[in-house]
C-alpha cells in the first residue's frame, strides 16, 4: 500500500470526528500485513484492506486493595 492510499484510508476512519494519534504496522513473513491505528477517543482500528474496529480491552484494576 502506498503512502497516498494509506493517508486516504486514515481520513475515512476520521470521518466520525476521531483523529489518528498513532499508527503501527504488523508484518508476518507467512501470513501477511496489517496496520493498527490508535485514535484520540481511545479506539483501536485494524486495516487489512478495509478498516474494522478492535473491541475495547476491559480495564480491571487488580491489586488495589479492593
Amino acid at each position: 500500500m502506498d503512502e497516498e492510499t494509506m493517508e486516504e484510508s486514515l481520513q475515512m476512519v476520521g470521518t466520525s470526528g476521531r483523529k489518528v494519534v498513532q499508527i503501527s504496522a504488523m508484518v508476518h513473513p507467512v501470513k501477511d500485513w496489517a496496520f493498527i491505528a490508535l485514535c484520540d477517543d481511545g479506539s483501536l482500528w485494524l486495516y487489512h484492506g478495509s478498516w474494522s474496529r478492535i473491541e475495547n480491552i476491559p480495564q480491571t484494576a487488580y491489586g488495589l486493595g479492593e
